[in-house]
């Protein structure tokens, strides 16, 4: 017979079941190049890079840059040299190429000359914040390292564009060409930056693709949070990256194991109030 505590029970067996279901990853942010027109660019002398390359800005569509990106991207020069404007070493190409055994047909993102691309992210209300992409080399010396890395809070503040509208910035630190301030790149780098970028991938030169899933540990719940990919490395020395997806979890207004007990508590009160009434009922 079906009494009162048994649907008490089997309603309790469902609210705690739905307490304890953890949520799914959201995507936060995805880029893979596909949609940009890489036109096509004669590499300089000694790259012996043949296929088409669009220099410049990603974009999503709309002002100075490359458009037809999934996501609107930036510019920057990180480190020492200053061998013209930023949009001439940061761009789009047609294949990523690589040998057999990791092999990419599709477009890339293109960054040499101590430049690299970089976009922004908000991450507000989400926790567990994870970045995955894919990377390798191109005709990289042995010291040349391709770089990844995090900065969190306001990056551009006081800034100004290399060019009006060109969404590219010089974030060289005094030693090397440009201004100290927190946007110069994280301390590991050495050649002392003293910012606060967070460094979580300097890899040495790969003909190979190489993929990287990386937690963001200081991203969660954040409204401004910077993400950039560069190539330390000299002229003509190319990184190149792919399938960018950033992904976290939505936080719980009352993490779990403070509701679980909570609702343990209430539980327990309510069982004893039903086992009181059932023998209440029996001996009158």
């Amino acid at each position: 017979m079906n009494t009162r505590s048994d649907l008490f029970l089997t309603t309790t067996f469902v609210l705690v079941a739905g307490i304890s279901t953890s949520h799914a990853a959201a995507v936060l942010f995805s880029e893979t190049f596909e949609g940009v027109d890489t036109g096509y660019y004669t590499a300089p002398s000694g790259i012996g890079c043949f296929h088409s390359i669009q220099t410049g800005v990603p974009t999503a569509g709309g002002g100075t840059g490359i458009n037809g990106a999934d996501q609107n991207w930036y510019g920057a020069r990180f480190e020492y040299p200053d061998n013209g404007s930023i949009h001439q070493d940061i761009g789009v190409q047609e294949f990523g190429g690589g040998t057999r055994s990791g092999y990419n047909p599709t477009h890339v993102g293109l960054i040499e000359d101590d430049a690299g691309l970089m976009f922004r992210l908000d991450t507000s209300g989400y926790e567990n914040i994870n970045l995955s992409f894919d990377w390798r080399t191109f005709v990289a010396g042995s010291n040349d390292r391709f770089v990844a890395g995090y900065f969190v809070g306001d990056l551009l503040d006081g800034l100004s564009e290399e060019q009006p509208g060109s969404r590219t910035y010089d974030l060289r630190n005094g030693a090397h060409g440009g201004a100290d301030g927190a946007y110069n790149w994280n301390p590991l780098n050495g050649g002392g930056n003293t910012g606060n970028w967070n460094e979580i991938l300097r890899g040495t030169r790969s003909n190979s693709w190489n993929t990287e899933t990386i937690e963001l540990a200081l991203a969660s719940d954040q409204s401004e949070v910077w993400v950039a990919f560069w190539l330390d490395g000299g002229e003509h020395d190319i990184g190149k990256f792919d399938n960018v997806i950033v992904t976290g979890e939505l936080i719980s207004e009352i993490p779990i194991p403070t509701a679980f007990w909570l609702f343990g508590s209430g539980l327990l009160g309510l069982v004893t109030i039903s086992r009181r009434q059932v023998w209440k009922n029996l001996v009158s």
